[in-house]
């Protein structure tokens, strides 16, 4: 794997150690949007400013809660000048809450967190020299423990290594083609990013193009893998709460039966499925082919959003 895909090591700690005691950290920007987040978000708050990386600023939006919400984070605000709070008159909904803590940032380096989840103090040190190394890397994600409502380890979770390629047309393709509900390739979205080549994004005009309901997440994604590659670390750092079953079967076995269909049509077999089929394989790839010449980020919401629509059915 070529240096645009660097994989960090143990063997690497001492050279992320002089990173970090250098006095040139760039500022890392964490957005918290959040909506009635009381039962969870005073632990989050907690081991954000516990991390051993301290040159941060912590955006919170409020999306017009109605329980203790606002009284936490006000709470937070005022022990530890890094966290500002907004509270919204109304309702918003979350992808214009997920943006407005983008907007408002004004780090080197953007996460997203979630109010229900929780980080290990290495988290923001893990991951900064990943794209302090190597200027071309648009995202940084490590590993994760995946934790039910009570904080208990229900399974740990790795970026899946077929992910990354040399290829970024490849790794577009690996990351849209890796089943959602067996890897979780959502929470790619909070990992760590270049700031300015989100903003480039146009995040609204993604949001807006998928149901936020399923899916933005994933386009999201998508949209940055074709700016750029990505980097991880096996590491575990953080901690994602599930409140939900993690695992639906019907739509696994759907999902799996759509990846399978493309994946045979990529690599040149089953021509009886080609043609059977052939008006969505052709438009899958067209758009593959079309993602890196002419318009990425739409065309990354349009493939994700015509899988979806396909496992549906």
């Amino acid at each position: 794997m070529n240096q645009m895909h660097e994989k960090f090591t143990n063997e690497r700690s001492s050279e992320i150690k002089d990173l970090l005691d250098s006095n040139h950290l760039p500022l890392v920007s964490i957005g918290m949007p959040v909506y009635n987040g009381a039962k969870y978000i005073r632990q989050a708050l907690d081991s954000l400013l516990a991390q051993d990386y301290a040159h941060f600023e912590l955006i919170i939006s409020d999306n017009a809660s109605t329980d203790d919400t606002a009284v936490i984070c006000k709470e937070f605000a005022t022990r530890d000048a890094r966290i500002s709070y907004h509270c919204n008159e109304q309702n918003m909904g979350p992808a214009w809450n997920f943006t407005r803590v983008l907007e408002m940032s004004a780090g080197e380096y953007f996460m997203w967190a979630a109010h229900d989840d929780e980080w290990l103090p290495n988290h923001i040190s893990t991951i900064v020299p990943m794209l302090e190394s190597n200027k071309k890397v648009v995202l940084a994600v490590s590993g994760w423990y995946c934790v039910n409502i009570d904080g208990e380890i229900m399974t740990t979770m790795l970026p899946p290594l077929s992910t990354v390629s040399r290829s970024r047309r490849k790794t577009f393709i690996n990351y849209l083609l890796q089943p959602h509900w067996e890897v979780e390739k959502a929470c790619f979205m909070y990992g760590l990013m270049r700031r300015d080549v989100l903003l480039s994004l146009n995040i609204s005009d993604i949001f807006a193009a998928v149901d936020i309901t399923i899916g933005n997440d994933v386009a999201l994604v998508l949209a940055l893998i074709a700016t750029g590659p990505v980097a991880y670390t096996s590491e575990r750092t953080w901690r994602k709460r599930y409140t939900y079953p993690r695992i639906l079967p019907n739509r696994v076995q759907k999902y799996r039966r759509a990846v399978r269909s493309i994946k045979d049509f990529l690599r040149g077999r089953n021509k009886r499925e080609f043609q059977k089929r052939w008006e969505f394989h052709r438009y899958i790839a067209g758009i593959i082919n079309r993602c890196f010449f002419y318009d990425p980020i739409m065309h990354a919401v349009n493939l994700y959003h015509t899988l979806r629509l396909f496992m549906y059915r």
